[in-house]
């Protein structure tokens, strides 16, 4: 399997916003797929790009309200459903499929997609502001 690597992008992820001051872990973006030819597929059997989060802690963080977007204008983009929780020391895998949907609480995607060949794209995971709904 071929595994994409893209500086850029990576670098662009890697703008990931600490946790409300009143949790003690911080979420990471752990890893990315703007190529997923085989590696994983969705609900729908389809293999779309992916977001992967991590969580390093050893208490789970409910990432509930808080948004990924991929334009740097508009960071609240696609916001996470309430329930969306990561396990402590637990992997969180988003599908950037563009159907924005959640099913059975298992499988969640984002209003957008990723790209390998887009340049000057901004990926952002970002805590809820104050006063935003969950």
């Amino acid at each position: 399997m071929k595994k994409t690597n893209l500086p850029a992008l990576f670098a662009a992820f890697l703008v990931v916003s600490r946790l409300a001051a009143d949790l003690h872990a911080q979420v990471v973006v752990n890893e990315y797929s703007c190529a997923n030819l085989m590696q994983y597929s969705d609900t729908y059997v389809k293999y779309e790009d992916w977001i992967e989060l991590y969580n390093p802690s050893d208490t789970p963080v409910d990432i509930s309200g808080y948004h990924l977007s991929d334009n740097e204008n508009k960071p609240t983009k696609w916001k996470f459903p309430p329930g969306a929780v990561i396990n402590a020391k637990g992997f969180f895998k988003v599908f950037a499929s563009g159907r924005d949907e959640v099913t059975n609480g298992i499988s969640y995607h984002t209003n957008f997609k990723i790209s390998q060949t887009k340049k000057s794209r901004s990926h952002r995971f970002c805590r809820p502001q104050r006063g935003d709904d969950q």
